[in-house]
């Protein structure tokens, strides 16, 4: 039964943590440039893809 409840709060930490491992992995571009928009990587990939005229080339 505790390694039940020591997992279950691993997850939860996991689960917390994640997202803010996974933004900082993208602002120090350890994420691959496959997942991230090419023209601003900064800006949701929605954005860049109405606007492109607007930004200027990398």
């Amino acid at each position: 039964m505790e390694s039940i409840v020591k997992n279950k709060r691993a997850e939860d930490t996991y689960n917390k943590w994640k997202p803010k491992i996974c933004m900082w992995l993208y602002v120090s571009g350890c994420i691959p440039p496959l997942k991230r928009p090419r023209i601003q990587p900064f800006a949701p990939f929605e954005l860049t893809q109405k606007s492109p005229a607007r930004q200027p080339p990398l």
